[in-house]
């Protein structure tokens, strides 16, 4: 017993000592700031420019609009998440679309053939997208993919 007692207390010391010995009293100074030299503010784009109008009528993107969802019918679902997430939703959700409740566990091995909200409609950024796919090798259905 009392050799459990001074094993107990010889680890304690070991392993509380050296981090109670790194310890300082005294505050840290601040690092001086970096200087910016000219050649690379002239050189480094506005953090947030102007959006261009397209010419084909649209609003450009601003504050309180959404980007349109791309089309990812037919293509793998791992670059249909990216697409999804490259025009800024992120809130994505995938299903198998036999019916069977399998798992998309390797995404590029499964083809998009539905999505929910449809191709070019505005949802809120938060809003849900769910993506249906297939195994490669499987009916796509009415989708027409190539699977």
């Amino acid at each position: 017993m009392r050799s459990t007692r001074l094993t107990a207390l010889g680890l304690f010391c070991c392993l509380c000592l050296p981090v109670t010995a790194c310890t300082t009293e005294e505050p840290l100074e601040p690092l001086p700031p970096v200087a910016e030299s000219a050649s690379t503010s002239a050189e480094t784009p506005p953090a947030n420019p102007a959006p261009e109008d397209s010419g084909d009528g649209a609003d450009p993107a601003g504050p309180g609009t959404t980007a349109a969802l791309p089309d990812v019918v037919c293509m793998d679902l791992q670059a249909a998440q990216d697409a999804m997430q490259a025009a800024g939703y992120y809130n994505l959700g995938s299903d198998d679309a036999t019916g069977q409740g399998r798992q998309q566990l390797v995404d590029r091995n499964w083809v998009v053939v539905g999505q929910s909200p449809a191709a070019g409609a505005r949802p809120e950024q938060l809003a849900p997208i769910q993506l249906s796919a297939v195994k490669f090798g499987e009916p796509t259905g009415a989708s027409g993919c190539e699977s």
